[in-house]
């Protein structure tokens, strides 16, 4: 799935999901974002990625949701960890992190005002 960002009708990014294993006992999906670097920094990558990941734990009742990327892209690794991301391998000049269903709804309760 993959959806447009968007921003006062103009298109500013994307941010898609891949389902990677449909298992219910181990069901994985791998997450994936782009943002115009004119928006960087503002927030939107994180909200339209944390928008996808709600629909990823909470429909596709996903376990565990990658993100793979290149390991000398900064933002995008800052933005992960941000999002809640764990750093589990680092190969072929790539970074994967993982993130499990568990781990993002602490995160969400956290950032939740009481």
């Amino acid at each position: 799935m993959a959806l447009a960002v968007e921003l006062d009708g103009r298109l500013i990014g994307d941010v898609s999901l891949h389902l990677r294993e449909v298992d219910p006992r181990g069901r994985r999906a791998e997450i994936g974002w782009i943002i115009g670097t004119e928006w960087a920094g503002r927030g939107y990558a994180t909200e339209a990625a944390r928008a996808m990941l709600q629909f990823a734990f909470d429909t596709l009742e996903a376990r565990y949701v990658t993100a793979v990327m290149d390991r000398d892209n900064e933002r995008s690794h800052l933005l992960a960890r941000r999002l809640g991301f764990l750093d589990i391998a680092e190969a072929g000049g790539e970074r994967t992190l993982l993130l499990s269903g568990e781990q993002f709804r602490r995160s969400s309760q956290r950032r939740s005002p009481v």
